[in-house]
């Protein structure tokens, strides 16, 4: 399996070398503005190729498991939405309403959906639907959203090595983090290429799919993951309530998530990320592990990992525009 992940690596790099050509010639790039964190005009959506890869990756690894492809297929709607967004442009509200169908689609056809309420059913799309969209919120600098699903997908496995879920989901795991190693060549540190919304919506959905399957695969349950993935739900979260608190356009693109507020104040993207993945090792794993292992709640593990994050948002004022500081 490592020498597929390896082949599907190749490709990625390969891919997004000729994706990153054709978008200079028909004119997909992103120029800089007030609210970019980048300098330079770059060829954006390139998470096309992730989306393209994972599909044919994750068959190869796990054919088996048929009814993951069902509980799949809505994550290409997103995919695509993103891929419209990026190059074309939608109003938020009909976005976010494509996105929430997909991800209630994505709710039903997970086999673990047949033990819920018609409720809950509403309540778990509505996270997933967050998770798509904050992971598209937190895609703001070279290599972090990349860097934080590859994070998260091997934090999974390493949690949880013996059980179904690992059986089922390790070869498309690999193959997975091997087509985002090979995006991280074009990404990271130097950007030449963005991912997009395509890329980052669809890798939203895919974690919080996941995250479904584990959890009914007796491997990391929700818990776990919400630890996990606690940079990126606290980050967006607070910059968010913020945002909506002080009155202002919260739909519209910003510079005040608290990476990005770290990123001014370090001005290097490599420096942020490699805190952001210092935080993740250090601090959020650790308590992962330890909520795996039963050695600690899940509410005491949460509150724990939750805390000093929002501490940090704080301090960062996260959601502040510049002008308005005091």
């Amino acid at each position: 399996m490592i020498s597929i992940a390896l082949l599907f690596t190749a490709l990625s790099a390969l891919s997004i070398g000729g994706y990153r050509y054709l978008a200079q010639q028909r004119g997909w790039v992103d120029a800089p503005n007030g609210r970019s964190s980048h300098t330079r005009i770059t060829p954006r959506g390139a998470g096309i190729v992730i989306v393209a890869l994972t599909v044919p990756a994750t068959v190869l690894a796990a054919a088996q498991n048929s009814l993951f492809w069902l509980s799949l297929l809505p994550g290409l709607g997103i995919a695509a939405i993103g891929w419209w967004d990026d190059l074309r442009g939608l109003p938020t509200a009909p976005r976010f309403a494509c996105y929430w169908l997909c991800t209630l689609l994505g709710i039903l056809a997970w086999p673990g959906s047949t033990a819920l309420s018609p409720a809950l059913m509403v309540v778990g799309s509505l996270g997933l639907l967050w998770l798509v969209n904050l992971y598209n919120f937190m895609d703001g600098i070279n290599g972090l959203a990349a860097l934080e699903a590859v994070f998260v997908l091997a934090a999974s496995l390493l949690i949880s090595p013996l059980s179904p879920y690992t059986e089922q989901f390790t070869g498309s795991i690999l193959c997975i983090i091997g087509i985002l190693s090979g995006f991280l060549v074009w990404n990271f540190p130097l950007a030449k290429v963005f991912m997009g919304d395509v890329g980052s919506a669809f890798l939203g959905f895919l974690l919080g799919l996941l995250a479904l399957w584990s959890s009914l695969l007796k491997g990391p349950p929700i818990s776990v993951w919400l630890i996990l993935l606690g940079l990126f739900i606290v980050d967006a979260s607070y910059t968010l309530a913020v945002r909506i608190i002080t009155g202002q356009r919260w739909h519209q693109a910003h510079r005040t998530h608290a990476y990005q507020k770290l990123n001014q104040l370090w001005s290097s993207h490599a420096k942020t990320v490699a805190a952001s993945m210092g935080v993740n090792i250090a601090w959020l794993l650790p308590l992962a592990w330890a909520l795996q292992r039963g050695w600690l709640t899940a509410s005491t593990a949460l509150t724990l990992a939750y805390l000093p994050l929002a501490g940090l948002c704080y301090v960062l004022k996260a959601g502040i525009p510049v002008r308005t500081e005091v």
